[in-house]
């Protein structure tokens, strides 16, 4: 063989080296690039997979959310209704102490208080000397004790009281309440002192009314007090 086909031969055995070379590198790189789009494929699966799970967690989450939120507002609506229950029941038991405090004050004794008198007297005092008597149902201890209460006060305003006759004065039965009665022949000042008694008796929560005696062409001066029953 010549130097020069042996040069020749070299050459196309390098090329073919080189060739297999670049085909042995190229197969690798082709090996190497299935194994990473492989692994890559495995975690976009894993990625879907957390992203799915994620997804359904976040579900239950709102699903949980929606059924507390339904579940605080059928407690809020309850709530709402117990305290509406509470202050229905709240208002049923203040009016059952309005009514009673009015039976109570309805069916208790009629009195005056210390306090009372006086005020009854000091609106009274310029009625000073005024002539009274009082007749009341002497069997009844109720009666006779806002009589007495009631001359108390007018005692302490100066008025004159005249005692009964000593044959005795008694209310005709079925006399409910206090009159005070004057005769309509009577004096300005005498009606204007019968007036200011009627007005410091029901100022002092002690019902009183303003009557006319029955007695025509007998003028008198004198005011006659009439304390029947309460009830």
């Amino acid at each position: 063989m010549k130097v020069g086909e042996l040069l020749v031969i070299i050459g196309v055995a390098g090329e073919l080296l080189a060739d297999g070379g670049i085909f042995v590198l190229s197969n690798k790189l082709q090996i190497i690039s299935d194994q990473e789009i492989g692994e890559a494929k495995q975690s976009a699966g894993a990625a879907f997979e957390r992203a799915a799970q994620t997804e359904k967690e976040a579900a239950e989450d709102l699903k949980a959310t929606n059924v507390a939120g339904h579940e605080a507002e059928e407690a809020r609506q309850k709530a709402e209704g117990f305290q509406l229950q509470i202050a229905q029941a709240n208002e049923r038991a203040a009016e059952a102490e309005r009514e009673t405090a009015r039976l109570k004050s309805q069916l208790a004794d009629r009195t005056l208080t210390d306090d009372q008198l006086r005020a009854i007297a000091i609106k009274l005092a310029s009625y000073a000397g005024q002539e009274y008597e009082i007749v009341a149902y002497w069997d009844s201890k109720e009666s006779v004790g806002i009589a007495n209460r009631i001359h108390q006060a007018l005692q302490m305003a100066r008025w004159k009281y005249i005692p009964p006759p000593k044959t005795g004065v008694a209310l005709f039965g079925g006399v409910i309440g206090i009159f005070v009665n004057v005769h309509p022949e009577a004096d300005r000042r005498v009606k204007e002192a019968a007036t200011a008694l009627v007005s410091a008796l029901n100022e002092q929560a002690v019902a009183a009314e303003l009557r006319d005696k029955n007695d025509p062409g007998h003028p008198d001066q004198r005011i006659t007090f009439s304390i029947g029953s309460k009830r």
